[in-house]
C-alpha cells in the first residue's frame, strides 16, 4: 500500500522576509495542510474525528531539519506518510523537495488525539483500528526522533510578553502550531534570525492557550542553541521550543 501523500505549494511573496526566503513557520504551515488532506484521506479526517467522535487532533511535538529554503516565486513539494501509532499518538514524517527534486528539509512529529469536551487526551484505539492509518511504523522515520526539551537551570538572557490575538488562532480555537515557532523566532534578536538561517526547530506544546491569553516568553542561550519557554499567566508551560541558527 503507498501510504506517501504529496502535495505542491508555491512561494509566494507573503510567504518570505526580507531576505526573499520562505519563513519556516510558512513551509511549517504548508506540511500542516498536507497532513490535513493525507488524514482525510486515511479515514482519519479533523471533520470526522470532531462529528463522530468529537475529539481532534493536536500536534504534540515536532522535530525540523532544514538544509536549504525556497525563496520566492519558487515552487516545492511536501512529501508526507505516517510513522505508525501508539494509543493516543500518531506518528507523521515529511519531506519537502525543490522544483528540481533536491532535498531542503525533512521532520518527524507527534500527534494526539483530544476530546472536545474535556480539552484532556483521549484514547484512540478504536479510531485508528476502524481506520485506514497504518498502526505499525510502516513508514521510514528518516532516523529522526522528537524529544522532549529540558529548560535550562540558569537565567533566561531575556524576557517577553505576548498577547494572543485573533489570527493565532486555528479552527480548534486554540493557537495554531505554526504561530508558536513565529513567538519563539521573534523573540530572538532580529539581527541574528535575519543574518543566521534556521536549520534545526524543535517544539513540546504542552497546553493550548486561547485567545486574549498573555504569554510569557523567555529565551535562554544553550550550547546545543537557543530554548524559548512560553508560560502562561498561571504557571503553566505552552510550549518549550529550540532553535539552532546555522
Amino acid at each position: 500500500m503507498d501510504i506517501t501523500y504529496k502535495t505542491e505549494y508555491q512561494i509566494l511573496s507573503n510567504h518570505v522576509g526580507a531576505d526573499y526566503k520562505a519563513r519556516l513557520s510558512t513551509l511549517m504551515c504548508f506540511f500542516l495542510e498536507s497532513a490535513y488532506h493525507h488524514a482525510v484521506k486515511l479515514g482519519v479526517g479533523s471533520e470526522l474525528l470532531r462529528d463522530k467522535h468529537n475529539v481532534f487532533w493536536a500536534l504534540y511535538r515536532i522535530h525540523i531539519e532544514m538544509n536549504e529554503y525556497p525563496k520566492w516565486r519558487d515552487k516545492i513539494t511536501i512529501e508526507t506518510w505516517p510513522a505508525g501509532t501508539n494509543r493516543s499518538f500518531a506518528y507523521r514524517c515529511f519531506r519537502i523537495y525543490a522544483e528540481d527534486g533536491s532535498l531542503l528539509g525533512q521532520g518527524i512529529t507527534d500527534w494526539i488525539i483530544m476530546s472536545f469536551e474535556t480539552r484532556k487526551l483521549a484514547d484512540a484505539t478504536q479510531i485508528f483500528a476502524s481506520s485506514n492509518l497504518p498502526t505499525e511504523n510502516m513508514g521510514d522515520k528518516l532516523g529522526l526522533s522528537n524529544t522532549k526539551i529540558r529548560l535550562p537551570k540558569e537565567n533566561p538572557i531575556s524576557q517577553i510578553q505576548r498577547m494572543t490575538v485573533y489570527s493565532d488562532i486555528d479552527i480548534n480555537n486554540h493557537v495554531n502550531s505554526a504561530r508558536y515557532l513565529d513567538y519563539a523566532v521573534d523573540a530572538l534578536d532580529i539581527n541574528e534570525v535575519q543574518s543566521k538561517p534556521i536549520t534545526v526547530a524543535d517544539i513540546n506544546y504542552n497546553a493550548e492557550v486561547a485567545v486574549g491569553q498573555p504569554i510569557d516568553i523567555k529565551v535562554y542561550n544553550t550550547e546545543k542553541g537557543y530554548i524559548v519557554s512560553g508560560e502562561k499567566a498561571d504557571g503553566t508551560q505552552s510550549f518549550t521550543a529550540q532553535i539552532k541558527l546555522g
